[in-house]
């Protein structure tokens, strides 16, 4: 999707103690999608993948930054935080 929902959704899954330290980040992808590490930017509300399956192979990662530890206020707009409903009180 883009935008940061899924870091976002990740984020208040932490929040809510649905989602732990060893809760295992996986997610699918096109192989034309993996890129060596370092070549995208990473900023504090991002998560780390622990798995990454193509259509040929799961990739298991090593990831060198900590995992937020939920949802980082200050990253998000006011309009993004109006769109949210569950971000409403927090």
């Amino acid at each position: 999707m883009g935008g940061g929902y899924s870091d976002l959704e990740l984020a208040i899954g932490v929040e809510d103690g649905i989602i732990y330290r060893r809760t295992v980040i996986a997610t699918t992808v096109h192989p034309r999608q993996i890129l060596e590490s370092g070549s995208i930017p990473v900023t504090d509300h991002h998560f780390g993948l622990d798995l990454i399956v193509t259509p040929h192979e799961s990739i298991e990662t090593v990831t060198s930054f900590e995992r937020p530890p939920g949802v980082l206020l200050g990253h998000l707009d006011d309009e993004k935080r109006a769109s949210i409903p569950v971000l409403a009180g927090r």
